[in-house]
């Protein structure tokens, strides 16, 4: 039961942040943590404050701008501020930055869309095998560290919580994968543990999933394929569900902090393998697969973040190494989102209605 409250807690937006005005279960919750450190520690040194608003859709009468507006009347935000509307439906974004601040951060710069530009490349590009939301998310924090980062440098201070831009593979950590054998919400949730693991220890998971390797082609060279472009610490996890292969490669660096023997050995309590290898007549391998990749990544981030002495929010566990369990466990996380989106959605109808 304590597992299904956590869950329950991971997917509830937190209402009481001070900086996100709103959110329509658009962000991840640690990031929506993170966010808030950061902004607390820049209002504490420079008195400015950046306001957040991700909002799953925008009433089809109202602008984005007449939105943003009333949102800083409502809310009698007056001076030192930068306010980032998120409007997930159609990914729009806007911002205003108080008169006291436009010597500080350049409105163009950030909302710009260009490849080096710190949202757009994120936020409005597509990928089969990223979810909306994880890409909105990249985007968002993105975003958000570029407006931190500007401000404290243009009041001259430094920011121990700051993590600066993140890379352009941050949304990437699905490499050379078919996305036909990935389940997006498992995805979602995957990539979710994997950035928070990336944001806070720096080290970055790196899947690949195929039906079947080319032609003489060896598991070994498909995980070297992944890892030759990545840059450490890394560990890239590669597995080809034709031909019933595994593969792990570890960076040096990491070489002292995570066992790859205990990642994939074979017997029974193992987090991959026997979730993979268990023959169910009642499930396809995609499921299989799905269930493996889900437990080893939860085993592979949680043992990481063990070793820097970090917590991960997203975190879900990895103690339950049989099928049946994992699968639950992603079921559990499916539905409780399912049941939040219709509460979601039947207060705004009920709201509207009034």
């Amino acid at each position: 039961m304590s597992r299904i409250f956590s869950l329950l807690l991971l997917l509830t937006p937190l209402f009481a942040e001070e900086f996100v005005l709103r959110n329509d279960q658009v962000l991840f919750n640690y990031g929506v943590t993170k966010i808030t450190e950061t902004i607390g520690e820049l209002k504490a040194k420079t008195g400015a404050s950046l306001y957040i608003s991700a909002v799953g859709e925008i009433d089809e009468n109202v602008t984005i701008a007449e939105y943003s507006q009333k949102l800083l009347d409502d809310r009698k935000i007056t001076s030192s501020y930068v306010l980032l509307t998120i409007s997930a439906s159609d990914r729009r974004l806007y911002m205003i930055v108080s008169p006291d601040l436009e010597d500080k951060i350049d409105k163009e710069k950030t909302l710009c869309e260009t490849s080096d530009c710190p949202i757009a490349p994120f936020f409005t590009k597509t990928r089969a095998d990223q979810s909306e939301k994880l890409l909105i998310n990249v985007g968002v924090f993105n975003g958000v560290a570029y407006i931190i980062d500007a401000i404290a440098q243009g009041y001259g201070v430094t920011l121990k919580s700051s993590q600066g831009s993140v890379s352009k593979d941050y949304a990437s950590f699905f490499q050379k994968s078919d996305d036909s054998l990935l389940n997006a919400k498992g995805v979602e949730k995957m990539t979710e543990m994997i950035g928070e693991l990336k944001a806070k220890t720096g080290v970055g998971v790196y899947l690949g999933v195929v039906k079947k390797l080319r032609k003489n082609q060896t598991i070994t060279d498909y995980a070297k394929e992944l890892a030759d472009n990545l840059s450490a610490p890394f560990i890239a996890l590669a597995l080809s569900s034709g031909d019933a292969q595994i593969q792990m490669i570890v960076s040096p660096d990491l070489a002292d902090k995570i066992d790859k023997e205990d990642v994939l050995c074979i017997s029974p309590g193992c987090p991959i393998i026997p979730l993979i290898a268990e023959h169910r007549k009642d499930v396809g391998i995609e499921t299989q697969i799905n269930a493996g990749l889900f437990n080893g990544v939860a085993y592979i981030t949680d043992a990481i973040a063990k070793e820097y002495g970090v917590t991960l929010e997203s975190s879900v566990g990895s103690q339950s190494k049989n099928f049946t369990t994992v699968l639950t466990t992603i079921v559990k996380i499916m539905v409780v989102a399912t049941i939040i989106g219709l509460v979601v959605a039947y207060r705004r109808g009920k709201k509207e209605g009034q």
